[in-house]
């Protein structure tokens, strides 16, 4: 009677002691090993290097848009020109003064880069309308068509 008084006295006390084993599998099982944070930072990176790997293969591929600008603004730029020649001359006077002058200072192109246009006199067989195209090549590719009536 007297030992079984005493060991619960020095369980209520918080004497007992347990095994020294379940304590350090206790304690290593808190956080991480020297190993395994090492290993957790080379596969990150390797993932790091594969995802930036393909952003720059992205960024290699993509469209340039200061090309793609340029481009719009050349054929903008022809386009008003042939129209003004239309509204200067009349339907009839409709025509790329470029292609007859290539001197002339409107029709200055950058180097990298061609501009061509083409006028179909009737759409649809109605010979009230014509169809003006644009074409830019070179850095940037680009097609702009405008439908021009006689009105």
């Amino acid at each position: 009677m007297k030992s079984s008084m005493m060991r619960s006295k020095s369980i209520v006390a918080g004497q007992y002691n347990a095994p020294q084993s379940s304590i350090l599998t206790s304690l290593s099982s808190k956080g991480f090993t020297l190993i395994e944070t090492v290993i957790f930072i080379v596969v990150l990176g390797i993932i790091g290097v594969a995802i930036l790997a393909a952003f720059v293969a992205a960024l290699q591929f993509s469209p340039n848009t200061e090309y793609a600008s340029r481009g719009t603004e050349l054929a903008q730029q022809r386009m008003d020109v042939i129209l003004g020649q239309k509204y200067f001359f009349g339907f009839i006077g409709t025509q790329d003064p470029c292609i007859a002058s290539p001197g002339l200072p409107v029709c200055a192109i950058p180097a990298a880069y061609t501009v061509s246009s083409s006028i179909a006199n009737n759409w649809l067989g109605d010979v009230n309308y014509k169809v003006v195209t644009v074409t830019v090549g070179g850095l940037s590719q680009l097609v702009l068509t405008s439908l021009v009536a006689n009105y």
